[in-house]
């Protein structure tokens, strides 16, 4: 394994064999590794068309090193597989004009998720309009509040409502075509990891051209400057539920809103700074019912109302894992056709990957 630096390094050392597992990477470099003809399903999950009849790596190129690559998707779209870690773009709440519901969602209606999917993720993505991963233990959970989403649309790209809802809170465009309102502009400074330099320039040029001054940086302290209440507008995941919705909407309650200045708390990466006392007490009564019972389907909408009307921050797209997989030297990797486990090192599940791990004879 190797820790995230320099990709270009990551993938020739991949192809050479050097490496067993890479950090997640781009869209593209997972697939330029992988190739579009290395079919798993066809070899049982193994890809033994990679090896010799002996069983050993077939070595001398760099290309037959690359056949014995895989990913979670071996080499099919997405090229891995979702996290639990879906996207948005998050606001320091208590900033203005980023205070105000309206606003927000008036940048939500300003984003063209399809082009953020196919620019962005090289096609391979899918928008989210919660802030939940696609697992199968969430279905009941999210179908009890899709139709909500035609009240609150939040993966709707719609410039029109994006104009009303600016012009109704006293803004007018400038001489350069950007919102403004007595004289200052909506600046949008968005942070970010290096893992979203795919996304990261494309949100923010989707954005200037429906006429917000966003930008795109990823300065290496970015984290901090978000935990310690210096940054305004950020590109992060949930560290939430994977079958019990209660574990996401922790994150925004009030208790994990995080004192300006300070740099600890916020639960799972809850930056926001937003509070609503309607929604704690919804999440309060939530924590007295277990994940099974009936009442949980009754609460959860209830508090997903309270949380779309104020959009504490803006769903975009699922997390991917593109993470590759060597197989010069080890079998038995996590895939979709032996799916005991993600294969992401930096999680606590690292260990049933490192017991299942056979090596090639």
């Amino acid at each position: 394994m190797v820790p995230y630096g320099d990709e270009n390094r990551l993938a020739m050392g991949m192809t050479r064999g050097e490496f067993d597992h890479s950090w997640t990477v781009l869209h593209s470099t997972a697939r330029a590794l992988v190739g579009e003809g290395v079919d798993g399903a066809r070899t049982g999950g193994t890809l033994d068309g990679a090896y010799s009849p002996a069983g050993k790596p077939k070595a001398g190129t760099a290309l037959s090193e690359r056949m014995a690559l895989m990913t979670y998707s071996f080499g099919r779209a997405p090229y891995g597989n979702i996290d639990w870690w879906p996207l948005s773009l998050w606001f320091d709440t208590r900033v203005a004009p980023f205070d105000d519901p309206a606003i927000r969602w008036a940048i939500s209606f300003a984003i063209d998720r399809r082009r953020l999917v196919d620019i962005g993720q090289e096609g391979f993505g899918e928008a989210t309009p919660l802030p939940y991963p696609n697992f199968r233990a969430l279905e009941p959970y999210l179908e009890a509040v899709k139709y909500r989403l035609w009240e609150f649309p939040s993966n709707r790209y719609a410039p029109k409502e994006t104009t009303k809802r600016l012009e109704q809170r006293g803004f007018r465009r400038d001489p350069e075509g950007y919102w403004a309102r007595d004289g200052a502009r909506v600046r949008i400074p968005i942070l970010g990891h290096p893992q979203w330099a795919d996304m990261g320039p494309v949100l923010a040029e989707l954005l200037r051209r429906e006429g917000f001054d966003a930008t795109y940086d990823q300065p290496p302290d970015w984290l901090d400057r978000i935990r310690s209440g210096r940054a305004t507008a950020w590109i992060y995941g949930h560290g939430g539920s994977i079958v019990d919705p209660h574990f996401t909407l922790t994150l925004f309650h009030s208790r994990n809103a995080i004192v300006e200045g300070a740099s600890a708390g916020g639960a799972g990466g809850s930056y926001s700074r937003w509070t609503d006392k309607e929604f704690d007490g919804i999440v309060n009564e939530m924590e007295q019912v277990p994940v099974a019972d009936r009442r949980m389907l009754d609460l959860f909408p209830k508090a997903m109302d309270v949380w779309l009307r104020d959009l504490p921050n803006i769903p975009l797209v699922q997390s991917f894992h593109h993470n590759v997989m060597s197989q010069v030297y080890w079998v038995g990797w996590p895939s979709i056709l032996n799916p005991y486990a993600n294969d992401a090192f930096w999680h606590l599940t690292w260990p049933l990957v490192l017991r299942k791990l056979k090596p090639v004879r």
